[in-house]
């Protein structure tokens, strides 16, 4: 029987390798994909699928003719900026983008009747529709009618290209994505990654190209302390619209006149700046010298969303934190806003207020649609720790950001962050479980598949013998290693941060402490120790 002779059986079930189907004429020009389809037969019109040019030599694969992906993880990587260091090793997890070529794939009826994929996904994981839609957005990632699990398994594999791989065609295709998918997780993920890229490369130009691609506010959902690193870095001037987006990141709060005229406070803006440095924007390093930024506060930063890419070590200074700075920002957004009432004042006098262009107002928001009823729906107490605790971050979403439509919402939102937080520790537990079993989970896999092809292909068996004992010795590391005392990346946890939010707003800072210290204790990602100084000074 041959290697792909027991997936002929199912006439509606086709594979990997047949579904991706640019141009069987021309091999060549499609680089890595699995296009292969001599050993499949014909395939039916209506399932055959053309991978997108800005993704040719950008898809993992794990088997067969075009296989371009070593399991072995590397050794620790890590990369100096100044004052900025960056380490990160490949790790026993599998790349969750990767591409098995005989994997069954299905064509469902209605692409939109098929189930979002889990969180953390991998496409080894999908079930076959599930494959199917995913090998669709490949021949149109940039489509925004998916859900976003689909687009972070495609986004993983171009994060590792970003560190070892095709860095220029990766950075360029993650730009066209951040353009159409409005993903706020997507959006961070992706500019943090993107900007630290480019430093380790030492890319300046990329970094303009990452700054000039920011023309929708959806696409600033990230760190302001990076973007300010990243201007700082590569001396790149700060605007006044900059300025304005980050006012509160300086400390300034009366942000009325930003949010109803902010065409007239940006004209203030620039006069203010004029007044003081002869030019219409600044230079962060005329603000902070190099002895300043070395005695800076460093923060633990989440840069990859891959989970097979570790970065336990990479520390950024917190450039925002920095006095003379924040002083200095601040004040020149207080006078700005002095002006700016001035201008208004003035206009109102003279009955122009309305008239003028220069105004802007705060468009109504929209009442959010109804909530997805399987968020409200109790799951059973059969199901999965992390089921639960992935419930519950729909759940704070959904009410959290309902929260203006009525109050009720927002006691939903906090039960929903307390009940995330009841079962945390038991999240971490089984965060640390699924990292290390499902590692020697994907090496199992890996064996069983060495060894039915050697049983198919004789001829291969010294081969793979070779790599069968390799597996088995980093499946028999892994039982070996001392994970408790190893530091596993778990991400960030909703419930401990939304409620933390909750209850700043609310002015219970003793709880706020209380419940950072314990987040942290736990090892969930996040600004903790900023967290707990800010609450200890409001005290």
């Amino acid at each position: 029987m041959g290697l792909f002779d027991r997936f002929k059986k199912n006439n509606e079930s086709e594979t990997a390798i047949q579904i991706i189907n640019k141009n069987s004429n021309n091999l060549a020009s499609t680089n890595n994909i699995p296009i292969d389809v001599g050993q499949t037969g014909v395939i039916p019109y209506e399932l055959k699928l053309s991978l997108h040019d800005d993704l040719n030599g950008l898809i993992w694969v794990a088997d067969g003719k075009f296989k371009n992906y070593n399991s072995k993880p590397d050794v620790e990587n890590y990369y100096t900026f100044g004052n900025i260091r960056m380490s990160w090793t490949f790790s026993w997890s599998e790349e969750p983008s990767l591409i098995y070529s005989n994997l069954s794939v299905l064509k469902p009826k209605n692409d939109t009747e098929v189930p979002r994929p889990s969180y953390w996904p991998t496409y080894k994981e999908l079930s076959p529709e599930q494959k199917w839609v995913y090998l669709k957005l490949l021949s149109n990632p940039y489509t925004n009618n998916i859900d976003i699990g689909f687009v972070f398994i495609l986004y993983y594999g171009l994060e590792r290209h970003l560190l070892a791989g095709d860095f220029d065609n990766a950075f360029d295709t993650i730009l066209k994505l951040r353009d159409v998918h409005t993903s706020k997780s997507f959006q961070s993920y992706s500019a943090n990654a993107l900007i630290l890229a480019a430093m380790m490369h030492q890319r300046g130009e990329k970094i303009i190209e990452f700054i000039s691609s920011l023309d929708k506010d959806y696409e600033l959902h990230f760190s302001d302390n990076l973007f300010l690193i990243c201007y700082y870095s590569f001396n790149i001037p700060i605007e006044p619209k900059d300025l304005m987006r980050m006012a509160k990141t300086f400390e300034f709060t009366n942000n009325n006149y930003i949010k109803k005229y902010p065409e007239l406070f940006e004209e203030s803006l620039l006069a203010i700046l004029f007044l003081r440095f002869q030019k219409a924007n600044i230079l962060l390093s005329e603000l902070v010298t190099t002895s300043e930024l070395s005695d800076l506060k460093y923060d633990d930063t989440s840069i990859f969303a891959n989970m097979s890419i570790i970065n336990e070590t990479i520390k950024i200074p917190r450039l925002c934190d920095n006095l003379k700075l924040k002083t200095e920002i601040n004040q020149i957004l207080n006078e700005a806003h002095e002006m700016t009432k001035s201008k208004i004042q003035l206009l109102r006098k003279n009955g122009n207020l309305e008239e003028t262009s220069n105004v802007k107002t705060i468009p109504v928001k929209p009442k959010k649609g109804p909530i997805d009823p399987r968020i409200l729906k109790e799951l059973p107490e059969t199901a999965s720790i992390l089921d639960k605790h992935f419930h519950f971050i729909e759940q704070i979403k959904a009410f959290y950001e309902r929260r203006d439509e009525d109050e009720e919402y927002l006691n939903k939102a906090i039960e929903a962050c307390l009940n995330q937080i009841a079962i945390s520790q038991l999240s971490a537990e089984a965060y640390v479980f699924d990292f290390k079993y499902g590692s020697i989970k994907n090496l199992e896999q890996m064996i069983k598949s060495e060894e039915e092809l050697i049983i198919q292909v004789p001829q291969l068996k010294d081969k793979y013998t070779i790599e069968i004992k390799r597996h088995k010795m980093e499946i028999e590391n892994i039982h070996n290693k001392k994970w408790n005392n190893e530091k596993i990346p778990l991400p960030e946890h909703t419930g401990y941060k939304q409620l933390c939010i909750i209850y700043d707003k609310q002015g219970n800072y003793s709880e706020i402490i209380r419940l950072a210290e314990e987040a942290k204790k736990q090892g969930w990602n996040g600004d903790w120790d900023k967290r707990i100084e800010n609450a200890k000074k409001k005290l």
